[in-house]
């Protein structure tokens, strides 16, 4: 069986449903491999700790339910968690037989809910299971409990001896150390053979040869501490020490199974181990439980990538998907992008906005085709998109390095407002954007602006391709009709109901540059490119490269070469491979950003660059703005 479906009401940041109606969140879990992702404080530690509210853990830990759990502006102070399983085994069917229901398809679920109510300032709870207010055993929910990894693991004080160590806990719930009456444990009878030794070697002066030791003959014995304490303690006990038989003896204490399992710890064989080895050791430790338990088990582990570098997340990640099967679901929450962008979009489950929303195709406007590319292409450096307020897709380098340095430059740092910008590479725009639509409509919350060159050839463009096509503008009122059209089939292919929106251009990102307030800027930074083409390293002053820009571009001015001739020209070493767009766009945006008071009031009003401006300020409003 498996964790289906957790169904919440006015829960912590949840928000507030009636308890007999509909939950206000419903999050649908899949068998095996489940990662939840999202910003800081978008509910993923809310989600853990109702499943562990509900079941319980291992650990058997107290979860506490105080007044900060009932959702702030609920009617009435109290909550509901409802956790569904399904797909139960026939001996699972048995365990539950009497808490057993049946789903809209008439097959069998196991349904257990909490539901916490406060009055007078006190708080009850109370869990039940199946049909509503039907009490669930002991028995029962201990099957149900949790294998639970904190975010802030200390594993190197789990791991070490003690009756409080999770490692003594573990190894007394295992079924190969129950306890046994009629017979010893083998580590009982391992335990009563060391002591004998011990004691033998505290009564010995000389050691007898024993080659299982590696004892040679003539080694001293500890005869003489023993003797030397037990003539003392007589001489302090007087008569009392003959006649009530007093005799020290030094041995391990503590021979029964218990205690000698709080002697035992877990590491490695290194003298000092970092924290990420024993971040993982830990794990493997917990994972023990859930081999052979009597019921499929729920691993709850939060921030898994824990002291992890990123390779030893691919191979934590790895491993678990590779041993999801009927016995184990692993529900984990994480803020790295490099789980995110390797584990199957359908097992991902996205926190936002205080709702929570699977990336299964059952939820999402992706198609088949769209998860396989996504399978392909969805990296670390995109993924990140899964923990953003805002993301702006780019269709190249050169807009990924000059949008955020625009966005600076506005006051609307992405960073700041939570916004990622994806560099699609192409324009696979659609397969990025609709992991932000609902298949029943709406979003999630996180509004998607596309950053797109229009791609209609200005007429200088036909000149400088030596096409004979003039340069007057006298297919201007043809090309300004084209645009509109592009730019039309662009908002239709891409824009969806105010939560992804289209911006474009001209032409592209740099011919109207070129025809805006900082054509000169742009120029200089071409000029730079040109010049470092065949060579990494830059050696001069931006100011020089920019003083010749300004010079050249007057020179054109006299020859009254018209603005869209100018940008072609500016635009120019670009169709002859003679400078590259990303070089251009980084010494541009450094630039930019060493001269924001000269360049912020064009950069907020040119109306070439508003496209930009407007990308921005749109994934970055807020509520009221």
């Amino acid at each position: 069986m498996y964790l289906a479906k957790l169904n919440i009401w006015n829960f912590r940041k949840f928000g507030y449903a009636k308890l007999d109606g509909p939950p206000k969140v419903s999050i649908d879990f899949k068998k095996g491999l489940n990662l939840i992702v999202g910003e800081n404080d978008s509910g993923k530690t809310t989600i853990i700790d109702a499943i562990k509210l509900v079941l319980g853990t291992q650990s058997y830990e107290r979860v506490w339910i105080d007044e900060r759990d009932f959702y702030k502006d609920s009617i009435k102070k109290e909550f509901k968690i409802e956790c569904i399983f399904k797909d139960l085994t026939e001996d699972e069917g048995g365990k539950f037989l009497e808490w057993i229901t049946f789903d809209e398809d008439n097959a069998p679920q196991l349904k257990v809910r909490l539901i916490a109510k406060m009055k007078d300032n006190k708080i009850t709870a109370k869990i039940t299971a199946g049909e509503e207010y039907l009490d669930i055993s002991f028995e029962a929910r201990d099957l149900l409990r949790t294998t639970y990894l904190k975010p802030l693991r200390d594993a190197e004080n789990e791991l070490t001896p003690g009756y409080r160590s999770r490692f003594y806990q573990i190894l007394k719930s295992y079924d190969l150390f129950f306890k046994n009456d009629e017979k010893k444990h083998v580590l009982e009878r391992y335990m009563d053979k060391t002591n004998r030794l011990i004691e033998d070697y505290f009564e010995a002066e000389i050691l007898e040869e024993n080659k299982e030791f590696n004892i040679e003959k003539g080694e001293k014995g500890a005869k003489e501490v023993t003797e030397f304490i037990n003539d003392t303690l007589e001489s302090f006990m007087g008569i009392d020490y003959k006649n009530k038989n007093y005799k020290a003896k030094v041995n391990i204490s503590g021979g029964d199974l218990y205690s000698i399992l709080s002697k035992l710890g877990l590491s490695l064989e290194e003298s000092k181990t970092g924290l990420g080895s024993l971040n993982q050791l830990y794990i493997a430790m917990e994972l023990l439980l859930s081999r052979k338990s009597e019921v499929s088990k729920i691993i709850l582990i939060e921030e898994i990538e824990a002291h992890l570098h990123p390779q030893a997340q691919l191979r934590l990640i790895k491993y678990l998907q590779q041993q999801s099967n009927e016995k184990s679901q692993y529900i984990l929450t994480t803020h790295s992008i490099t789980l995110a962008s390797v584990v199957n979009l359908e097992r991902l489950i996205i926190c936002s906005n205080n709702q929570c929303y699977p990336m299964g195709s059952n939820y999402t406007k992706l198609g088949k085709g769209d998860y396989e590319f996504l399978e392909r292409f969805l990296d670390a450096t995109k993924a990140n998109l899964f923990f953003a307020k805002g993301v702006i897709m780019v269709e190249g380098i050169a807009e990924n390095l000059l949008v955020p340095a625009i966005a600076e430059i506005i006051n609307k740092p992405l960073d700041k407002y939570g916004v990622s910008i994806v560099n699609v590479g192409n324009l696979a725009f659609l397969r990025y954007s609709k992991i932000f639509l609902r298949k029943e409509g709406g979003g999630i919350g996180v509004k998607v602006a596309i950053i797109t060159d229009l791609d209609v050839k200005p007429e200088c463009y036909y000149e400088l391709k030596g096409s004979g096509i003039d340069n007057e503008g006298g297919n201007e009122i043809d090309i300004n009709k084209q645009r509109e059209e592009a730019r039309q089939k662009k908002k239709e292919k891409y824009d969806e109901s105010g939560i992804i929106k289209t911006f474009t251009n001209n032409w592209t990102l740099e011919y109207d540059l070129g025809l805006s307030g900082i054509k000169d800027r742009l120029y200089a930074a071409v000029k730079i490119a040109k010049k470092i083409k065949n060579n990494d390293n830059f050696e001069g002053e931006f100011e020089k490269f920019l003083g010749e820009a300004r010079k050249e571009i007057e020179e054109w001015r006299k020859k009254r070469y018209n603005d869209e001739k100018i940008a072609c020209k500016i635009y120019e070493p670009f169709l002859k491979s003679q400078a590259s767009k990303a070089v251009v766009a980084q010494y541009l945006a450094r630039d930019l950003l060493e001269n924001i008071n000269e360049v912020e009031e064009i950069i907020r009003k040119d109306p070439y660059i508003k496209y930009i401006v407007d990308a921005i300020n749109f994934v970055t409003e807020t509520e009221g703005e």
